[in-house]
């Protein structure tokens, strides 16, 4: 087992696609019904789910260079939810999400890109 890093840059933006897709498709719509949340993309003061989906389409034109553009642009997200409905289910909603989203951040990107420095130097299978 141990860590395995990421060998190029795409294989890390490939798992931001990942993490993005499963949070759109899994976690958006659970943690809304979870909480009782009803999105309304006319009434809310923030689209979740659209302004995510637009997250979506940057990685897939490749308009990100690193990981961290990417999940400093999720992140604003949620903090758009908390300044605009600093109170109420969509405040929560995202701070659930938010929360889960680092999680996957940093197990499946954060730590296989710094993988090296998880690693004893010199474990003898180094070539």
């Amino acid at each position: 087992g141990g860590v395995s890093g990421f060998s190029t840059m795409a294989e890390a933006m490939v798992s931001c696609f990942k993490i993005l897709d499963e949070v759109l498709v899994q976690h958006v719509p659970r943690t809304c019904y979870e909480l009782g949340f009803v999105p309304s993309p006319e009434d809310d003061a923030v689209d979740v789910t659209a302004e995510l989906q637009s997250v979506k389409t940057k990685l897939e034109q490749n308009l990100y260079r690193t990981p961290h553009d990417f999940h400093r642009d999720v992140v604003a997200v949620w903090r758009q939810c908390l300044d605009e409905a600093p109170e109420g289910l969509l405040y929560k909603v995202a701070c659930q999400l938010s929360t889960l989203f680092d999680e996957l951040f940093y197990k499946l990107v954060y730590i296989p890109q710094h993988a090296s420095a998880f690693r004893p130097t010199s474990d003898g299978s180094a070539p």
